[in-house]
Order: C-alpha cells, then structure tokens, then sequence
C-alpha cells in the first residue's frame, strides 16, 4: 500500500501498524532535521534559508514565496504552495492529508493547519483529510484550519478563529467555530488581493525590501 496516497482518500491508520511507520517515519525524521536546520540558521543568510525550504518542500517551492522562520512541517512531500505567498512565523503544518494553498495567499503567525486527526475513542487510530486554500486567501493570527476545509478564492480569516467547515468565496470568518460574519465584493477583493508577499519581504539575494 502507498500510504502517502490513501491518506488523501480519507483512510483510518493505526499508529502502531509497522508497514505505516516503514513509509511514513523516515519522512517525518526528514522533514524534522531540515525545520531544525532552517530554524536554526541566522536570518541574514536568506540564501540558506530557501535552499533548505526548497529541499524541504520536494514538490516546489515558488521562488516569490517566503516562509518566515520558526516553523514546523512534519511531511514536506504532502504540501503544494502557490506563487507569491507569505508565511510568519510560528505557522505549525500536520500534512500527512495534504495540504495545497493557491497563489498569493497570506498566513499570520502561529497559524495551525491540520489534516490529522485522532479517533475519539481510540487514540492510537488516526484518520485523515486534505485541507485546501484558493488563491488570495489571507489567514488571521493564530487562527487554526481542521481537516478536511476547503477555504475559498479571496476569502478572510479572522486571527484566532477554528474553522471546521468549508469557507465560502469572498467572505469574512471569525470565531471558535468559524462563522460568516461579512461578505465581500468579489471584484474589489480580487483587486485587493493583487500581492506578491514573497517577493515584497524578501528577494533571498540577501536584501530586504
């Protein structure tokens, strides 16, 4: 069994299964060494910092997104990320679901993306869903997405909220559970939206801008 493509279908796993942990383990302890690496290099070395966030994000990282460190990744190999995004720092991302975020998005800090999840009544079981953000999507501070959301071309969400549902396009969600609490023009959303984060914080020449 390819594990890494059955989570995406949504698959109930026990931790302790061996063949799971053949697979999965290696990637996780990857994925641990280069956030220890990338966390721990000084940051006016700006070069370093995206050669190891390209080696950790094996599927590509675009060369106008920018992660600000601290953060932690378990499995670079299930994450997809669009141009001209920006990460703070503190972001905490659970992949193992995947995770795709479109082009020119906007992440606060100590935003938590999941797309695991313990059984309730098991706890050595976990289940699995993919979370999605659509393009210029602008996620709140310490807001936390759960498995198995869908967020919406141009849609806002509000800093600390806990979204468990989908989120509609062009809308504003705050709160613990994320509710609808504004609607926005698609048009001047869109326009709004027009950013290019990456490139704005940082070329990795080594030169802030």
């Amino acid at each position: 069994m390819d594990y890494f493509a059955e989570f995406r279908r949504g698959i109930t796993v026990d931790i302790r299964n061996p063949e799971y942990q053949a697979q999965v383990h290696p990637e996780i302890e990857r994925c641990r060494h280069l956030c220890f690496l990338i966390n721990g290099t000084d940051p006016s070395d700006p070069g370093r910092i995206v050669a190891l966030e390209r080696e950790l994000f094996c599927n590509g990282l675009p060369e106008t997104t920018y992660l600000k460190p601290p953060f932690q990744v378990d499995c670079g190999n299930c994450v997809t990320i669009g141009e001209g995004c920006f990460f703070n720092e503190g972001v905490k991302m659970m992949t193992l679901g995947s995770i795709t975020i479109g082009d020119g998005c906007m992440i606060g800090p100590d935003v938590g993306l999941f797309t695991v999840n313990h059984l309730p009544l098991d706890l050595m079981r976990i289940t699995f869903a993919p979370l999605t953000l659509g393009n210029r999507v602008w996620v709140g501070a310490r807001a936390n997405l759960l498995p198995g959301v869908t967020v919406g071309d141009d849609a806002i969400i509000g800093a600390g909220a806990v979204v468990t549902h989908d989120v509609p396009p062009c809308c504003v969600v705050a709160g613990n559970p994320a509710r609808v609490v504004k609607r926005l023009s698609p048009s001047e959303r869109a326009e709004a939206g027009r950013i290019d984060m990456g490139s704005v914080m940082f070329d990795y020449k080594g030169e802030g801008k």
